[in-house]
């Protein structure tokens, strides 16, 4: 047996694809010229051979005399619900009334969230993927996840997933309100986007490039990729904090922050603030500063890569 049809048959024994599925795989690997197969059942993993044309057809069998019917207990009332909480499943969701927190979750796949003036409750769809909505009163989770049963078979079934159309990242797009209280995001790999969001943004990020713009606070965790952050910030905490990557922070015109930043293997520079401290080491650097009346906090800290902060309109020095 070749090794795909055996992998295909284990992934069916083990309940992980249906027989349909599996079939699916069998003829994409047929037009590939990767195996040739009969098709499979659900039953034990091999075809029943069809029957010879001499086979000699069953006596019949008189069926049992059905057993008596025992007595039925009436259904108990149904419970009142006591939690506000609901879940859906689709490739797109329209999320209606009033929303304070939006929390995404993606394994691999970009994401791009807009937020508009105006706009009404929450948008999102994908089309290539799964959407999972969980609300629970004015609070919204959103999963995001691709058509493969197991992620572990990422490697063998990479070629057969493009022969029959289904790929493994899932592209998302997101419309929210601007004046979004609370956004969350978490993705171990893929590009996100986030505009026009001006409520708190706070992203975990494993690897993959971030883009952010108009945030009205921010806290930023990120592993491997670039981040480049615009942004106006008059109040509050705001934290970002990379592994590996270069960090790219422009805060725009009426910003009032006390900075303080730092890298331990690469460059870090901040213009148009007025300096308090710096300090320059052989293989990086750290510096404090304060922007306009310094109201909000900012800290950004880098391991491996530059950190460029810039204020538009602030001081020359």
């Amino acid at each position: 047996m070749d090794p795909f049809r055996e992998r295909i048959e284990n992934l069916l024994r083990q309940g992980k694809i249906s027989p349909e599925e599996a079939n699916k795989l069998l003829k994409a690997l047929d037009n590939t010229g990767d195996t040739t197969s009969a098709p499979l059942t659900g039953s034990g993993g091999t075809p029943t051979p069809p029957p010879t044309a001499r086979a000699v057809p069953p006596t019949p069998v008189t069926p049992p005399a059905p057993p008596p019917r025992a007595a039925q207990t009436p259904p108990a009332p149904p419970t009142p619900a006591t939690a506000a909480s609901t879940t859906t499943q689709s490739s797109s969701a329209q999320i209606d009334g009033a929303i304070s927190k939006l929390s995404v979750s993606i394994t691999a796949g970009d994401i791009n969230i807009r937020g508009l003036p105006n706009h009404q409750g929450i948008t999102a769809h994908s089309d290539n993927g799964r959407l999972e909505v969980i609300r629970n009163g004015d609070e919204v989770r959103l999963v995001a996840s691709t058509l493969i049963h197991d992620p572990t078979e990422i490697g063998w079934l990479n070629t057969v997933l493009k022969t029959i159309g289904r790929n493994l990242p899932v592209n998302l797009e997101i419309t929210v309100p601007s004046d979004l209280a609370l956004l969350e995001v978490k993705a171990l790999a893929g590009d996100v986007d986030v505009n026009g969001v001006t409520g708190r943004v706070t992203m975990d990020l494993q690897a993959g490039d971030l883009t952010l713009n108009d945030a009205g606070s921010f806290d930023i965790s990120a592993k491997a990729g670039d981040v480049k952050v615009s942004t106006t910030l008059t109040a509050g905490d705001s934290r970002l904090s990379a592994l590996a990557g270069n960090i790219s922070l422009k805060l725009q015109s009426g910003s009032s922050v006390t900075l303080k930043a730092s890298t331990v293997a690469g460059d870090v520079s901040a213009k148009g603030f007025i300096l308090t401290q710096t300090e320059k080491r052989i293989t990086g650097g750290s510096l404090e500063g304060r922007l306009g009346g310094g109201r909000a906090t900012l800290e950004c800290r880098l391991t491996a890569g530059d950190l460029n902060i810039e204020a538009i309109g602030g001081s020359s020095q």
